[in-house]
């Protein structure tokens, strides 16, 4: 199951959180790029297998010798233009043991002055 959050805090005094999320349920190959991979790398979605975990429906990453991804991009237009603070998880569980997980950020601009978002506390957190 991937799940993006999105989360803004706007102003000190008051809170108020703004966000988006899919656990591939509604349009799972319209919301989710696959297909980005090298070697022998792929990625796909289940439709009701029984193996998400949350919902019906989840993605998968699988490669031996090589590398595969899955992306879904989501713009910050939408939401309250005071926002502070935004965050994004996914949760991943790496069947049959050992798995590299990969974190990228990747921002983009579409012309206009030049943006900038700041990056600080990746984690990647395993419970046992």
């Amino acid at each position: 199951m991937f799940s993006i959050a999105l989360l803004g805090l706007a102003g000190t005094a008051q809170a108020g959180i703004t966000q988006w999320s899919d656990g591939c349920e509604s349009n799972p190959f319209g919301v989710w790029e696959r297909g980005i991979q090298g070697g022998d790398g792929h990625s796909w979605v289940d439709i009701g297998m029984g193996v998400a975990r949350t919902g019906k429906n989840n993605g998968w990453l699988l490669a031996d010798n090589g590398w595969s991804a899955m992306r879904t991009a989501k713009s910050l237009g939408g939401f309250p233009s005071n926002r502070s603070n935004c965050a994004a998880a996914i949760h991943a569980d790496p069947v049959g043991g050992g798995a590299n997980i990969h974190l990228q950020p990747i921002y983009g601009n579409n012309g206009g002055p030049a943006k900038c978002i700041r990056l600080d506390d990746a984690i990647i957190q395993c419970v046992y």
